[in-house]
């Protein structure tokens, strides 16, 4: 039997090179063939479509010995590099492996790295093709360090800190041009934050042209902050506030300043932890925008006549409303009786309407079929409810049979359906969007 050193150039440079290495052992291998498997070795790593150690995470528990000799084999292909090492050995190590991507690094994430202001600059002056980046959590980056890297590594599109008291679009985004979010989130304190340096967030809101995203999960919002926005790059892009938790506080003004600032925005959530002034709130909102078309509402105090005012002064064709315990069955009416009936084409009620407070009735399956008859463009539907609820829910197999009929006869497809304890389960596809719906008497999914 022959060895590899046998094997011919050509075989080694044309035939093998064809082989995609997906296992280190294999590249070990080749590279202990001769000096044209070492060769080869190389060139699959650092080429663009080597598959192995494209990404390359350090491990305190590693010899730094180990990760010198992987920096030396692997290092030229690694786009991605993470690392959680604290020793000044390991630091070195890694230190000495991002210079061996010969600038090639896309990520790196030094989060849990107890890397030196020093150090972390370097490492970035190394790797000019950078578009991701988070420094130490434990390490303060002074804001010299920061401009120098801004400069180092001009494509970075995301990029995070140390804690340093304010949110980073109050402190250093504004360095980093090519940021695709800006963040009004200061992680190092309790939440609700409330961003205050008004100047800087406009500075970073006219500086990051590219940003299409605004952070304000777990964040007191009040009008200045957005106003600082309004007018900028970022402002004339937004279209929704993004993910916000219960924990999110935005004042009726800083919502009215967004719809009346914002040119794109169309989309509003209300989340738990704010609370707006009543109907009269959704008539200014009608006044200031014409544009809001997409509203989920999980503000508590939200009643069936705040439901009557969206949906008759806006033409809403989706509608979220989730743990609202006062509304009632009347949010019937209100829906159907409003503009946004000949509207709507999605509404999903989750664990509203179900117990509401006297006088009131709660939200049966015959409301429900009402309402689908009452909104001729409705064919995306959710509703949920405890099943400590579903007594007064009035969940009849005719009725539910009824209101899948008049889905399916929308175009809905309906993908399952499961009687059983009377308990009814559907997905739609409208438009081309699958809506997983669930109407059930029963178990929460």
């Amino acid at each position: 039997m022959g060895t590899t050193y046998s094997l011919p150039e050509e075989v080694l440079t044309t035939k093998v090179a064809q082989y995609s290495f997906r296992i280190s052992k294999e590249l070990y291998a080749l590279r202990a063939t001769s000096k044209s498997g070492l060769a080869l070795a190389q060139r699959g790593l650092s080429s663009s479509c080597s598959f192995l150690c494209r990404h390359v995470h350090f491990r305190g528990e590693a010899d730094p010995r180990r990760d010198e000799a992987v920096g030396r084999v692997f290092g030229a292909g690694c786009i991605r590099l993470s690392a959680h090492v604290r020793s000044p050995e390991r630091i070195a190590a890694l230190d000495a492996f991002v210079r061996r991507t010969n600038g090639g690094l896309f990520s790196l994430n030094l989060w849990t790295c107890d890397v030196t202001a020093e150090a972390l600059l370097r490492m970035c002056q190394a790797s000019p093709k950078l578009t991701k980046l988070r420094g130490p959590s434990s390490v303060a980056i002074p804001d010299s360090t920061v401009i120098s890297i801004s400069a180092a590594c001009p494509d970075l599109n995301e990029v995070s800190f140390s804690h340093i008291g304010h949110s980073p679009a109050e402190t250093y985004e504004h360095h980093f041009p090519r940021l695709n979010h800006v963040n009004l989130l200061f992680d190092g304190g309790s939440r609700p934050y409330r961003p205050t340096l008004i100047d800087a967030i406009r500075k970073t809101a006219l500086t990051c042209r590219h940003a299409r995203y605004l952070e304000l999960d777990g964040c007191h919002v009040t009008a200045d902050v957005i106003e600082a926005i309004v007018g900028t790059p970022l402002g004339d892009s937004l279209q929704h506030f993004g993910e916000i938790d219960d924990d999110t506080v935005l004042e009726p003004d800083a919502i009215l300043a967004a719809a009346r600032g914002f040119p794109e925005f169309c989309s509003l959530k209300i989340p738990q932890g704010s609370s707006m002034p009543g109907p009269g709130f959704y008539i200014d909102l009608s006044r200031t925008t014409a544009r809001i078309t997409c509203l989920h509402l999980e503000d508590e105090t939200t009643t069936d006549a705040c439901i009557a005012a969206a949906c008759s002064h806006l033409r809403l064709e989706w509608l979220e409303l989730e743990y609202l315990g006062l509304l009632t069955s009347g949010i019937v009416d209100a829906i159907t009786r409003s503009q946004s009936a000949a509207t709507l084409s999605s509404i999903t009620i989750e664990y509203s309407a179900s117990d509401p407070p006297e006088p009131g009735s709660p939200l049966s399956a015959a409301d429900v079929l009402r309402l689908l008859q009452g909104c001729p463009n409705l064919r995306g539907l959710g509703w949920s409810l405890r099943e400590y609820d579903s007594d007064r829910a009035g969940l009849d197999r005719v009725l539910c049979q009824g209101i899948v009929d008049l889905l399916k006869d929308r175009g809905a497809t309906v993908e399952a359906c499961d009687f059983d304890e009377l308990q009814l389960g559907f997905g739609m596809v409208d438009d081309g969007r699958i809506i997983h719906s669930w109407y059930y008497n029963g178990k929460e999914s």
